[in-house]
């Protein structure tokens, strides 16, 4: 039979190593070019974003341009991954507006040359009382504090939680904002309840909205004004007369 055959074999062989170098030829080339774009991701999103980590001790900037208040120091250092040192020379308060129209403050940023990424530390936010929960089912990560969403950030395609928001320099905004106008339009409405905010986003009379789903919003919950309809009273008397009322 032709399976039998030796010489049909050494062709067959032969056939299969010339297809394995091929395929192997093509994976190692799809290998390098995915190196080469995360290389680009990671050198091109992330010089006026934040990024959210465990890594760092600390929020870092290499910005001077980016501190509201800035106080220049000449002591303590960091230490990169490859045990590199850099010296901190200076700290100061850094403010974000959030995604939703929320302005924050960053405290006790640290201003240091030789960095050139900018990284929020979740170590500091947790050592505040802000903890991080990742939403299942989704890209994000939530920084609440009790039932408050102070930040969120959103995972790109090397892992990295990169914060929503822009850093403020100068009454100016130097990164790409979030483009989710919901909750900043609930609070321009007079704090507008979920319902009328869908009814108004149906008759296309309010625009900027990818969901109108709102988050917890702390103003409506302290400023709730509520109603509460009289109730039947229980008295414990059982007589005639018991209750007796008079004007005088």
């Amino acid at each position: 039979m032709k399976r039998d055959c030796p010489k049909w074999k050494k062709e067959s062989d032969d056939k299969h190593d010339a297809s394995s170098k091929t395929v192997n030829m093509v994976q190692n080339e799809n290998s390098d070019c995915s190196d080469g774009d995360m290389l680009y991701i990671s050198t091109t999103q992330f010089t006026d974003a934040w990024i959210l980590g465990s890594g760092c001790s600390y929020h870092i900037t290499p910005n001077r341009k980016w501190f509201s208040t800035y106080m220049s120091v000449n002591f303590g250092s960091v230490y990169l991954g490859g045990d590199r040192c850099c010296n901190i020379v200076g700290i100061g308060e850094v403010g974000i507006n959030m995604y939703d129209g929320t302005v924050i403050t960053l405290c006790d940023v640290r201003h240091i040359l030789d960095l050139k990424k900018n990284l929020i530390s979740l170590g500091t936010l947790h050592k505040n009382g802000l903890i991080p929960k990742a939403d299942e089912g989704k890209e994000t990560i939530r920084i609440v504090k009790g039932a408050l969403n102070v930040m969120k950030g959103k995972i790109t395609a090397g892992n990295i939680y990169k914060l929503l928001g822009s850093t403020i320099v100068g009454g100016a905004h130097s990164a790409e904002s979030y483009d989710d106008n919901t909750k900043l339009s609930h609070m321009h409405l007079g704090h507008l309840s979920e319902r009328g905010m869908v009814e108004l986003h149906k008759r296309n009379l309010v625009h900027g909205f990818i969901s109108c789903k709102l988050d917890f919003c702390e103003f409506c919950v302290l400023g709730k004004q509520t109603k509460v309809s009289f109730t039947t009273g229980k008295h414990k008397t059982k007589g005639i007369l018991d209750y007796v009322y008079s004007d005088v």
